[in-house]
């Protein structure tokens, strides 16, 4: 049917606005050449029940090899026409984007080694690759911000605010590792709440300069400088309080 008719039958029929039928892109004329390859996907990779549509086409792109390869223009309309989500979100999931050739490699192996835990957000997921992959940690800050993009599907922009993604110090190096190893963060726990366990914990980190006390611990926890300089109990503690 024309396009038009094609929402005006359905806006009778369901009830829907047509506003928001127009915005579908499922609904509008899958581009010739991209037909029968958006049904056989549709048929092949079907949507799983409680999966959002760009955690769909993020599945359909990691899964068939044609997708990857495609023109970056029609792997962005097909994946539009199959999972419904709009172009311009698609085209800014930076896992859906080429991956520079020199990073391709590294992605996939990433990716088996290390993937994604059920519910785990894309800022997490990098954080935990991070920690545990010493070759992404030696990369230089522009290399690992677009290898971890590309893994995850976080932006750069968000990649690069996280303190636990930045270079430590090389002085703290080593005892970042070392608190990571023997005191990694719980279940749930929030960055202030392991921040705080840490200090509790190492008597270390409790003798240690403020300074270097609170740079150590954003390295380690992610939680920013400026919000652990205000928490009360990373202090030092007045001496005649201290017993």
């Amino acid at each position: 049917m024309p396009f038009d008719d094609r929402i005006a039958l359905l806006v009778a029929v369901t009830g829907a606005l047509p506003g928001e039928l127009r915005q579908d892109p499922t609904l509008r004329d899958t581009p010739a050449h991209l037909a029968q390859q958006v049904q056989d996907i549709r048929q092949q990779l079907p949507r799983k029940e409680s999966e959002t549509n760009p955690a769909w086409a993020r599945r359909i792109y990691e899964t068939v090899g044609t997708v990857r390869v495609m023109v970056f223009d029609d792997r962005i309309a097909l994946l539009a026409a199959v999972t419904g989500v709009l172009p311009r979100k698609l085209r800014r999931d930076p896992t859906l984007r080429d991956t520079p050739a020199h990073l391709t490699q590294q992605v996939r192996v990433i990716k088996e080694r290390l993937p994604r835990k059920e519910s785990e957000t894309s800022l997490r997921w990098a954080r935990r690759i991070y920690g545990a992959d010493p070759t992404v940690r030696a990369m230089v800050v522009d290399g690992r911000m677009a290898l971890l993009a590309a893994v995850t599907g976080a932006t750069e922009a968000s990649l690069r605010q996280d303190p636990t993604l930045r270079d430590t110090p090389a002085h703290l190096a080593q005892q970042a590792e070392e608190i990571r190893d023997q005191l990694p963060r719980e279940p749930d726990e929030r960055a202030a709440a392991w921040a705080r366990r840490i200090y509790q914990a190492d008597a270390t980190v409790r003798t240690m300069a403020v300074h270097d006390r609170i740079a150590l611990l954003a390295a380690v926890t992610g939680a920013r400088q400026g919000n652990l300089r205000q928490e009360p109990t990373l202090q030092d503690t007045p001496a005649d309080l201290a017993q």
